[in-house]
């Protein structure tokens, strides 16, 4: 059971804070005498009640020391192999969504980046559904990073290619 204080990845909202956990007084959901999280989205506004048994995904959010681990981990994480069709592509991103996993919102995102490069070879551009998923994958891998790290949200890139070009020889 997660506390008060505590962060956490929710479903596809990403990074929240617990504000609290118990039976919400003074709300509809106190006659339900129920523990509930009261979460405060990281990146977002507003307060969501939600069971402390809830079905739905959740984790506790990494420490720095995993979130530098992780990063050092990227140069070995596989891109998506070439989907035969969009639908089958488009099934394999939402799925990895849905994994909430790093290790996919990376491999979300390092397939998006090597797919517009050789668009832009080409001469074309990112496709919408692309620049979606890179969006929602930047956010939700991001988010946890910046807490994590303990860094403002819009230094998270910088940082993970200060350390990568670290490792370079």
């Amino acid at each position: 059971m997660f506390q008060k204080g505590d962060y956490v990845v929710y479903h596809d909202m990403g990074v929240c804070l617990v504000e609290d956990v118990g039976i919400p007084v003074g709300t509809p959901l106190e006659r339900k005498q129920k523990p509930y999280y009261r979460l405060q989205p990281v990146y977002g506004k507003g307060s969501i009640y939600i069971p402390t048994d809830t079905s739905l995904f959740m984790r506790a959010v990494m420490n720095r020391q995993e979130a530098d681990q992780f990063i050092l981990s990227i140069p070995q994480i596989a891109v998506f192999e070439e989907q035969p069709g969009f639908k089958e592509k488009d099934a394999a991103y939402r799925n990895a969504l849905e994994t909430h996993s790093c290790v996919d919102l990376t491999r979300i995102l390092k397939s998006v980046y090597e797919k517009n490069l050789q668009l832009r070879e080409s001469g074309r551009k990112m496709g919408r559904n692309d620049q979606q998923y890179k969006k929602q994958a930047e956010a939700l891998l991001y988010g946890e990073l910046s807490i994590a790290l303990q860094i403002p949200l819009e230094d998270v890139e910088d940082y993970i290619c200060r350390k990568l070009d670290a490792m370079l020889p």
